[in-house]
C-alpha cells in the first residue's frame, strides 16, 4: 500500500475532516509593513495576539502541503489568497474552540490517539488513507509499521504526519464537544404534547379589510424627522462590513501596429527555412512558442484553415503563414496512417521501484519486472484465455480487480508507448511493452473504425507586444495618474480620452475577485489604506497584461448602512404605516358587523382556514400578525382593526379546529431535534462563538 504517497496525496486532511480547507502559499511581503506591535500582529482575537510571524510559519507550512498534495510547484494568486483566508481561518478557529475545550476539560489523550489510529474504532480518515486501493481492504498493519518506524521518516514526511495526527487530535475534540452540545438538547413530553397542540391547531375565520396599495402615495406626506426615527428603529437589521468604491481606468498592454508587422515578418523567414528543415520536430521546438505535437488527427480535429488541406494533400504539403487568435500560424503535412479509431485489449501491469505511481514499499527492481512480465507473456502465449486469472493474481495496475479489462478505447487516449503497441499488434498477439508506470503485459483483442489520419508539425508564433510598446502604454499610464491626482481631473480626463471607466462598487476588506482584474489585493489595500482620502487618485498598479489607474470614490465604515442608501426602503415603511393610520382612522368611524364594514369599504368578505403553525393566509399572503390575533381572541367576535404586512384587516373566529391528541410524539418531536443537529452540523455553535468573540483583524496590512 502506497502509504507514504497517500499522507502526501491527503496531508490536507482538515479540509475533510472539520470543512476548513487546509492550503498552501508563499510567504507574503509583510515585513515592509514596518514596526510596531500593532504591525506585527495579523490580528487578536479576545486578548490573543496572532504574530505574523506564528501566521506565516503556518502560512509557509501549508504551502508545502498544497504543493504536495495538488503536486504543483507554485500556486496561483487566487489559490494563495484562499489558502491564507483558510490559515486565518484555523487559527482564529483553534484559539476559540481552545478557549472552549480548555473551559470544559475537553482533551485527547495519547491513549485515545493510539486507539483512534490502530484500534478497534479507527478514524475514518485514517482508514481512508491506508486502504489498499487494489483490495478495498484496510491495512492497519501500514499504520502501525509507519507510526513505529517514524524517527527514521525524513524530516519533510514526519512534518507531513505531524499534521495528519494534529488534525485527527483536533477533530476528536470537535466530536466529544458536538457530542456535548447534542445531549444538551431535549424536549420533555409536556412541552412536546404542547408544542404538537399548538401547532396543528387550525381556525375557520372570516376576514376583509383595505391593502395599502389601494391609497396613493402621493396622498402621503412625511416629515424627514419621521423618516430618521424609523431609520433608527430598523437600521439594526442593516449591518455591513468596511467597504470601499473605487473607480478605476486600464491602460492595455496591447501589440502595436509595428509589432505586427514584425511578427509577419518573421513568421515569413520561419517559413522560408521550415519549408527545406530535415528534423521537423526539432526544428518546431526551436521556433514554434507551442511543442511539437505528434498526435494523429481525423477529419474535423484540426484548425478549420488546414484540417482540409491536411487531410487531402500529400506528405510534405505546407500551408504558409495565416493569421488566427492573435498568432501567426503554418503547418506541415508529416505522415499519414490508416488507424483504428478504438481499440480493445486488457493487460497486466508490473510495476517496479521509482516507476509512476508505484507502491513506495515496493522492492522489485526493474530487471526483474522485467523478467516477470516476459514470464506472464510466456504463459499467456501457451494459454491466452489465463489473462483475467493472472491479471487479477498479479497486475498493480487498477484495472487488475477487473481482470486486466480496459474495455474499448479510443485511439491516443493510453500513455504512448502502449497506445502504439496495440495499434501495431494484431487481433490476439501478446506484447511486452515498457511505460512510465512499468512494464505491461498486453493482449489486443479488437480494433475497429479504421480512419485516416494524419501528423501535422504546426509552428505558433504569438503576437505580443514588444518591450517599446510596453514602455509606452507604461508612460502613458504614468502620465495619466501624474496629471490628474483628483477625482474631477479624473473624470475629465477620462471623458476627453474617450478612456472607458470600471466601477467597483462595495469592495470590502478581504474580498479577491474583482472582474477584470487578476490578483486586485494591491489596489484593494490601497483602498483600505488610512492616508488615502476620497477623491485621490493611485499611482500606477502593474498588472500582467494592463496597467491601472484607480481613485477613491467612498470609504463605508463599519456598522449600519447609511439612511441615505436605505432611503427609498425607510420612506416605505414610513408611507406605509402612514396609510395603515389612514385605514385604521378610517374603520375606527365605521359600525356594523363584519359584512357592513366591508360593504362600506367595497371589500369581500372569505373564509378561510388558518393554522396556528403557518403565517400565510390563502389568497392574502404572509400575515403572521393577523394568524396571532386569531389565536388569541374568541370565537363569534369581530377582533379590532388589525394592522398587518400588507393591509388592516378585521375579522370574526368561526370555529376552532382543535387538534386530536396523541400518545407518541416522537414523530413530531423528531424534526425539532433534527434541526438542532442539522445547526450542530453546519457549526452554528462556532459562528456564534466568532459572533461574540472580540476580533481584531488586520490582514488587509499584510496581503
Amino acid at each position: 500500500m502506497a502509504v507514504i504517497g497517500k499522507i502526501r496525496k491527503h496531508s490536507g486532511l482538515v479540509v475533510i475532516v472539520i470543512g476548513l480547507a487546509l492550503a498552501a502559499f508563499v510567504l507574503s511581503d509583510f515585513t515592509k509593513q514596518g514596526g510596531g506591535s500593532q504591525d506585527r500582529n495579523v490580528g487578536v482575537i479576545d486578548g490573543e495576539e496572532i504574530t505574523s510571524i506564528d501566521f506565516f510559519t503556518n502560512v509557509e507550512r501549508n504551502a508545502e502541503a498544497r504543493k504536495r498534495q495538488r503536486n504543483q510547484e507554485q500556486l496561483n494568486a487566487e489559490e494563495m489568497f484562499r489558502v491564507r483566508e483558510d490559515t486565518w481561518d484555523r487559527m482564529v478557529y483553534d484559539i476559540l474552540m481552545g478557549e472552549e475545550f480548555n473551559d470544559l476539560g475537553l482533551d485527547v489523550t495519547d491513549k485515545e490517539l493510539l486507539e483512534i489510529f490502530q484500534g478497534k474504532h479507527t478514524h475514518p480518515a485514517v482508514v481512508r488513507n491506508f486502504t489498499n486501493p487494489e483490495t478495498g481492504q484496510f491495512q492497519r498493519e501500514n499504520v502501525i509499521y509507519y507510526i513505529n518506524n517514524f524517527a527514521q521518516l525524513p524530516p519533510e514526511q514526519k512534518d507531513q504526519w505531524i499534521m495528519f495526527e494534529e488534525e485527527i487530535r483536533r477533530d476528536q475534540q470537535r466530536l466529544k464537544y458536538t457530542a456535548l452540545l447534542e445531549k444538551a438538547y431535549h424536549i420533555p413530553s409536556p412541552f412536546a404534547e404542547k408544542f404538537y397542540l399548538e401547532e396543528e391547531r387550525e381556525a375557520i375565520i372570516r376576514i376583509s379589510g383595505k391593502k395599502y396599495h389601494t391609497i396613493s402615495d402621493s396622498l402621503v406626506s412625511f416629515t424627514e424627522a419621521e423618516v430618521k426615527n424609523k431609520y433608527e428603529e430598523i437600521k439594526h437589521r442593516y449591518e455591513q462590513e468596511a467597504s470601499v468604491q473605487f473607480d478605476y481606468v486600464t491602460f492595455d498592454v496591447i501589440p502595436s501596429e509595428a509589432d505586427y508587422q514584425k511578427a509577419e515578418e518573421k513568421a515569413q523567414r520561419v517559413y522560408e527555412r521550415f519549408q527545406t528543415a530535415e528534423n521537423i520536430s526539432l526544428f518546431v521546438r526551436a521556433n514554434s512558442e507551442e511543442p511539437y505535437d505528434s498526435a494523429w488527427y481525423k477529419s474535423g480535429e484540426l484548425p478549420v484553415a488546414i484540417d482540409s488541406i491536411m487531410l487531402n494533400s500529400e506528405i510534405g504539403t505546407m500551408v504558409p503563414p495565416y493569421f488566427e487568435n492573435e498568432a501567426f500560424r503554418m503547418a506541415k503535412l508529416v505522415d499519414i496512417s490508416y488507424r483504428p479509431d478504438s481499440m480493445e485489449a486488457s493487460h497486466i501491469l508490473i510495476a517496479y521501484s521509482g516507476a509512476s505511481q508505484a507502491d513506495p514499499n515496493l522492492q522489485r527492481s526493474r530487471q526483474e519486472a522485467e523478467a516477470f512480465a516476459d514470464s506472464l507473456a510466456g504463459l499467456l502465449e501457451q494459454n491466452p484465455n489465463r489473462m483475467e486469472e493472472l491479471a487479477r493474481a498479479n497486475s498493480d495496475g487498477p484495472s487488475g480487480r477487473q481482470g486486466g479489462e480496459l474495455g474499448w478505447f479510443k485511439d491516443q487516449t493510453m500513455v504512448y508507448p502502449f497506445n502504439e503497441a496495440v495499434i501495431n499488434a494484431d487481433i490476439g498477439d501478446i506484447d511486452v511493452v515498457e511505460t512510465r508506470f512499468g512494464f505491461h503485459v498486453i493482449k489486443t483483442s479488437g480494433k475497429k473504425d479504421h480512419v485516416k489520419k494524419v501528423r501535422v508539425a504546426q509552428i505558433i508564433l504569438p503576437v505580443r507586444a514588444s518591450e517599446t510598446t510596453v514602455s509606452n502604454i507604461r508612460r502613458e499610464a504614468k502620465v495619466f495618474a501624474g496629471e490628474n491626482d483628483n477625482e474631477e481631473k479624473f473624470e475629465e480626463a477620462i471623458n476627453e480620452g474617450g478612456l472607458i471607466k470600471k466601477s467597483s462598487p462595495r469592495v470590502t476588506k478581504m474580498m479577491f475577485s474583482i472582474p477584470g482584474l487578476e490578483d486586485p489585493r494591491r489596489i484593494i489595500q490601497w483602498a483600505f489604506n488610512k492616508s488615502v482620502e476620497p477623491g485621490d487618485v493611485s499611482a500606477v498598479f502593474t498588472f500582467q497584461d494592463k496597467y491601472v489607474v484607480a481613485v477613491l470614490k467612498e470609504r463605508r465604515k463599519e456598522g449600519y448602512m447609511p439612511l441615505e442608501e436605505l432611503r427609498t426602503s425607510v420612506e416605505n415603511m414610513v408611507i406605509k404605516e402612514k396609510k395603515a393610520d389612514m385605514i385604521l382612522e378610517e374603520m375606527s368611524a365605521l359600525e356594523g358587523n363584519i359584512y357592513e364594514i366591508a360593504s362600506q369599504l367595497e371589500a369581500e368578505v372569505d373564509t378561510v382556514t388558518v393554522s396556528f403553525a403557518s403565517p400565510n393566509i390563502r389568497g392574502i399572503g404572509r400575515e403572521p400578525e393577523v394568524v396571532a390575533t386569531v389565536f388569541t381572541s374568541g370565537e363569534g367576535v369581530l377582533t379590532p382593526p388589525v394592522e398587518g404586512n400588507l393591509g388592516v384587516y378585521i375579522l370574526v373566529i368561526d370555529q376552532f379546529l382543535e387538534a386530536s391528541e396523541i400518545t407518541n410524539y416522537q414523530p413530531f418531536v423528531k424534526p425539532f431535534m433534527e434541526s438542532y443537529q442539522n445547526q450542530i452540523m453546519n457549526n452554528s455553535y462556532y459562528r456564534a462563538l466568532e459572533d461574540a468573540a472580540d476580533i481584531k483583524d488586520n490582514r488587509i496590512k499584510f496581503y
